[in-house]
Order: C-alpha cells, then structure tokens, then sequence
C-alpha cells in the first residue's frame, strides 16, 4: 500500500513535470485543409432554416459589407416599397429557405453584395432567374421576371419546387456527369443547386462564398469578444451565449483564453440563451423552490433540511423570476442522499486512481493532465475505497471545451470542440484566430485518445 504523502508528492512532481510549449510551428502538411466537396455543397438544413437570420440581421450583415443594397429600396412582389433586406427576410419566409442562401446567390448571380456600384442591369436581374446564354432581356417572355424583388421571390420559389419534386431534375444519391466530372448530389440542397446551376464552377463560386461568409472559424467551448465592446460571448453548439457578469464567467472558464475579434465574426453565430447566473449558484424561484446551478442544469434541493445539511446559507440564495430557469436542463434532484453536490476530487488512497464525484456518481480522471486542467482550483481528498464504492460509476472526464492540447510526441495542436480534439491546421491559422503559444497544455498521447478527431480548424476562406 502506497502512504497518502506519497501519493501526493507523486501528483505534485507529475505536475511540476508538464510544461506548456511556446512558439512551436504546427506544421501545414499535419492536417488537410477544408477542401470543396462538389457532391455536397450545403446541407438541407442550411438551406431551409428561415429564420437563420433576422431582419435587422440581415441589414447588419449588408451594411457591415458596405452593400449598395443596404440603402437601396424597392418595390416588393406586392407592390409596397421595402428596404432590400425586408424583401430578402419576406421571401425567406414566405418560400422556407435560409436568408444566408439567398445573400450568397446575390453576390454568386451578380456580385450585388459587395459591388460598391452595380448596374441597374445587374439589380433587375438579380438571381439571373430565367435569362440564358442565348436569351435576350428585352423578350416579353422575360421581362415577366425582372425586377430585383421578383428574381429574389421567382429564384427561390424554383429551390422550393424542387425540394418538393425531387425527382423532376437533379435526384440525391443519382450520378450525373457534369462538366466532365462524376457529381453524386448528397443533399436535396446541393441537388437543387445543380437544377439551378447545372455547372460545377457556379456551384463551386456559391460554396466558396458561403465558407467565406458564413463558416463559423471558432470552435465550440471558444471564448470571443469585440473589439468595441465588452461582452464576452461563449460559443456552444453553433450559438453565442452572453456572460451576463464577470462572475459568470469566471466561476466556468479562464478569462485569459478571451479572444478579441471583429465585430463581423461575431455576426455569423445566432444569439443563444444568455449565461446569467455563476455556476454553482442557489437560485429561488417565488414558489419557494430552490435549485442548484450546475453548468447547464439545475438540480432540485428537495428540502430546507437538505439544504441545511449541505452547508448552504439562506443568504446564498438568488431570487429569480417565473421562466428564468427554462432554458435549463433539470438535472438530478439533490436529497439528503446526495454528497458532493458541487464537485469534489477523491482519491482512492490505496490504487492512486483519482475520481470527479458528484451528486452521487464517481467520474474518472485517467490523467494527471485532465485534472489539473479541468479541476485547478479543487484540492484532492484521499479516502478509502470503501468511500468511493458507494457512488454509481459515472462517465470518464474528458478535457474541458476550448482547451488548447499538443501530445508529447507530435507537433500538431489541438482544441477541444463538441467533445473531439480538432486539429489546427498551421502556426498560422493559429496565430490568426488570436490563440496564445502560451495556453498550449502539452499532455501525454494516451490522455489525447479519449477524444476523437475532429473536423479540422481552418481559415482558407477567412479574409484579412
């Protein structure tokens, strides 16, 4: 049997061991690069999420391009005058496809996004709705379809027809040989891109405008704020999430690992719930009950004896209005039953073996490095293993979300996303999301393993 200070001076000298790389080179060829995918250009949920973008987000989006159409006004397919981003916010609506789509397909047809002066040809035939190579814009067959409204309405109307006949023109999973090359539509989305487009380079310009757009460069668990503003956002699952106060972020991440971007990044995420309370917080609602915060979840104490007993103040307590806790999970109620229902770190004092234990459950930590990493501040308890056999086996910790990791053995650096390790794919790339060398947390290969690979963090569209 191992003493407990052995173990201990063991943990210290483990850590005292692991040192953070600074300014090593991640070499371009660790990773590869987001290439275009000509049988999968977006996904049907990209193209059909109408409400991916607000009015006033649309304007913001055109104005933050200088768009000559954030200030023009036009007759809308009702006749009444509409700034261009109300007629673009109608017509997504009205035919249920993504305002994204149709800001892509305006500057793919015409340039009309970011052309500082278009032509009055260039507005009336927007969408380049019904106008071939050998038509003629004055035919009275044509002129039906322009007008800069009608070609926004007519083109996606036609995304719609095809969404709902999928098999009158381009079918999913049916290859077709397109300007030379096998394409195999994957999504009823790039399906109706190819029946609009029927050529791999328009297809290809509309995927390389989204990815310039629209790809969202910070991974989840990726802590950003604006030049201009002090609002620091957390980005989960695609959204960004407001830290209502320094408390609240701080009793869950590391100010340092702050990024500062543009205000146009920070454009691209739709605005999730706000981070309101700090973690671990008491919250009462005005029915009396009381619940404990825990990340994302909120844990019932099921009496005043249980909260007595737990060693919780009545002056904790943090009284909240009817509905602020709806965007909350609700965890596993807390009963006199519960033990450590903040967190605490046990080690089992015979094996080493060291555990996250929490309302019941004991977690695994299969590395030193999780630890550290993910529990800093919380010292360790030994306890007999006894002790430990009395709470349920619980998943393993993995690393924390946003974590920068590099492996011992290799030059590649990771961060931690939704749950995988997504490489970075060069020195670069790094610097210019406006990571620091110094955050880097060098760990062991077999402390890497129990993340997956992910998708690989990558800036080849992302402009100056």
């Amino acid at each position: 049997m191992k003493s407990n200070t052995f173990m201990r001076k063991r943990i210290v000298a483990v850590i005292t061991g692991i040192f953070v790389v600074m300014g090593s080179f991640i070499p371009y060829y660790t990773t590869k690069a987001v290439e275009f995918n000509r049988h999968l250009i977006i996904s049907d949920q990209q193209m059909y999420d109408s409400s991916a973008m607000t009015l006033a987000e649309i304007q913001k989006f055109l104005e933050l391009k200088n768009s000559y159409l954030a200030t023009l006004n036009l007759p809308d397919v009702d006749g009444v005058i509409k700034s261009s981003a109300a007629i673009i916010e109608a017509t997504a609506k009205r035919q249920g496809v993504n305002p994204k789509v149709i800001l892509v397909m305006l500057q793919k047809e015409q340039s009309l996004v970011e052309d500082p002066n278009p032509t009055p040809k260039q507005i009336d035939w927007a969408m380049g709705y019904a106008v071939c190579d050998s038509c003629s814009m004055n035919d009275p067959l044509l002129l039906i379809y322009k007008g800069f409204a009608t070609q926004v309405d007519k083109s996606m109307a036609r995304l719609r027809w095809y969404s709902e006949n999928p098999t009158a023109y381009k079918t999913v999973g049916q290859n077709y040989l397109i300007d030379g090359q096998d394409v195999t539509p994957l999504s009823q989305a790039t399906a109706n891109l190819y029946s609009y487009t029927p050529h791999i380079h328009g297809n290809y310009l509309f995927w390389k405008i989204w990815q310039r757009w629209f790809k969202q460069y910070y991974p989840d668990g990726s802590l950003l704020k604006s030049y201009d503003s002090s609002t620091v956002w957390l980005i989960q699952f695609g959204e960004k999430r407001a830290f209502v106060s320094m408390s609240s972020l701080i009793s869950r991440y590391d100010p340092k690992r702050i990024l500062t971007v543009t205000n146009e990044e920070l454009e691209k995420y739709e605005v999730g719930a706000p981070i309101k309370y700090p973690n671990y917080s008491l919250l009462k609602e005005s029915n009396g009950a009381i619940y404990l915060l825990v990340n994302d979840t909120i844990k019932h104490i099921d009496s005043m004896e249980t909260f007595r007993s737990l060693g919780f103040n009545p002056l904790e307590l943090i009284d909240v209005q009817s509905g602020d806790l709806d965007s909350y999970e609700l965890g596993t109620e807390i009963t006199m039953k519960s033990a450590y229902p903040m967190g605490a770190l046990l080690q089992n004092n015979e094996s080493g073996a060291v555990y996250f234990v929490q309302n019941g459950e004991k977690h695994p930590l299969i590395a030193i490095e999780i630890m550290r990493i993910n529990y800093a501040n919380y010292r360790v308890i030994p306890v007999d293993p006894i002790e430990l056999e009395k709470f349920d086996d619980g998943a393993m910790i993995k690393y924390q979300e946003g974590t920068l990791l590099k492996s011992l053995d290799a030059p590649i650096v990771y961060v931690v996303s939704a749950g995988t390790k997504r490489p970075i794919v060069s020195g670069d790339v790094f610097e210019k999301l406006g990571y620091a060398w110094a955050d880097i947390h060098e760990v062991s290969a077999g402390s890497l393993d129990v993340l997956p690979i992910g998708q690989s963090v990558d800036l080849s569209f992302k402009e100056d």
